[in-house]
């Protein structure tokens, strides 16, 4: 039998194993009554006749395939659990240190392995063993969407054990076949050399820093009394880039698109205005703007709205493609920002001979827009100009203008969002001494300077 090259695996078979002359009912680990004399004659010994042998700490060395005994005893194997030893079979097992090795590296994989043992050469009764040497296998599939698994289960999305005949196939979630119901126990290594190691000891950390290598995940079952099943080999998804974000401050949007996520002080959103738990959100990006190819974006209004940012303050969102059943989620780029600022103060707009439009201010870093499902933005003209559209009584919006960053050329500017917006009505002419009160300064998030 090929030899398991893995850690040294000892799994107890008996720590005091005593018996009498009785009939053997092939049990694992069962005994049978050994007759006979050397003369080679196999007539069963009566029960009267019979001696008691002990024999201390019987262990099964899975790794180097031996049966190690303490002491020295004398052995045979037999082809089934009903079968008689022979007295002419038994031989010395090779003694070292104090104790007896058994060799089973021989032995057929799929075969149910019956020996006797005895401790001395003129003892008429022996004990019988019967250890199952069949070899099962196992497959395995990673959840690619499970970040921090504490431990080898949480990570896996599906098992299938083969032992002979017979495959069972254990699905996370499946009620009557979930992992909870595995009768095996779950071991696991980093790539071939590694150490095989039971379910959750330290899994966590190295699953994580394995993402990082591309490495391969090495799995198998065990049971006591049994050898380990063939390994699973899964190589783990290599991990993407993080995305690139680009963020328009003209325009007020950021380039989170579908099959992204992004994070804002520890909650995980979808692209498509849903938590990371599938619960709904404010509708902060427009389900609508998305598709499985989608390229639009999100507005920073939007997110103004959900997360009821206040006027300039700083947002650190953390955005990454997001996990498939195939992938991983990808490592994440940091975007970092400023909310808008406040609306500007209101100021009087009048319409006077051919309805052109004054606006009385003299800041030229303001701009106005009159529909604002148009969301078409203009700098404010510094004469009196008519404008399409607009008449006595009519809403005009202004806000501050965006700043453009350009890290190449001026990495010293800082990109700034246009303001919130305040909405003015138009009146008919300017009358003395008004102070702009025909228009009111609308709430922060009553809109914003995003612009698509």
């Amino acid at each position: 039998m090929k030899k398991f090259k893995n850690v040294f695996m000892v799994f107890a078979l008996a720590l005091v194993l005593t018996v009498a002359a009785k009939a053997f009912g092939g049990n694992v680990l069962g005994v049978r009554a050994e007759s006979g004399s050397g003369s080679g004659s196999e007539t069963e010994a009566p029960a009267e006749a019979a001696t008691e042998t002990t024999i201390n700490a019987a262990k099964l060395d899975l790794d180097n395939f031996y049966i190690v005994i303490d002491g020295t005893v004398y052995y045979q194997t037999v082809k089934k659990a009903d079968d008689t030893p022979k007295a002419k079979n038994w031989v010395p097992a090779a003694v070292k240190d104090g104790k007896s090795y058994i060799d089973v590296s021989g032995v057929t994989k799929s075969t149910v392995f019956v020996f006797a043992v005895k401790g001395d050469a003129t003892e008429k009764v022996g004990k019988a063993f019967e250890l199952n040497l069949n070899v099962g296998k196992v497959k395995a599939t990673l959840d690619y969407k499970k970040e921090f698994p504490a431990e080898i289960k949480e990570a896996l999305a599906t098992v299938e054990i083969t032992v002979g005949r017979e495959t069972t196939k254990y699905v996370k979630g499946d009620e009557e076949k979930g992992f909870d119901k595995i009768a095996y126990t779950l071991e696991w290594k980093k790539g071939a050399n590694g150490a095989w190691v039971k379910d959750a000891e330290g899994f966590d950390v190295a699953y994580q820093s394995m993402k990082s290598s591309n490495g391969t995940l090495y799995i198998r079952t065990a049971k006591d009394g049994e050898l380990p099943s063939k390994e699973a080999k899964v190589k783990l998804a290599k991990v993407a880039a993080a995305p690139n974000v680009k963020v328009d401050h003209l325009k007020g949007t950021l380039a989170i698109k579908a099959g992204m996520e992004f994070d804002y002080e520890g909650t995980t959103y979808y692209a498509t205005g849903k938590k990371s738990d599938g619960t709904a959100t404010t509708n902060f990006a427009k389900t609508e703007q998305f598709s499985k190819t989608g390229t639009k974006e999100i507005g920073v209004d939007e997110l103004v709205k959900e997360f009821e940012l206040e006027a300039g303050a700083e947002v650190v969102l953390k955005v990454r493609t997001s996990a498939t059943e195939k992938k991983y989620a990808s490592y994440y780029t940091v975007v970092s920002f400023k909310a808008p600022a406040a609306a500007p103060e209101a100021f009087a707009i009048t319409i006077g001979e051919g309805d052109k439009l004054t606006f009385d201010t003299k800041a030229t870093d303001y701009e106005y827009c009159v529909d604002l499902k148009a969301n078409k933005w203009k700098a404010i003209p510094a004469k009196a100009t008519k404008i399409t559209g607009v008449k006595k009584d009519s809403k005009v919006y202004v806000r501050v203008k965006g700043v453009k960053e350009d890290l190449k050329k001026n990495p010293a500017v800082e990109g700034v969002f246009p303001s919130a917006y305040v909405e003015i009505t138009v009146t008919a002419e300017k009358t003395e001494g008004n102070d702009g009160g025909s228009g009111e300064q609308a709430p922060a998030d009553s809109g914003s300077g995003s612009g698509n």
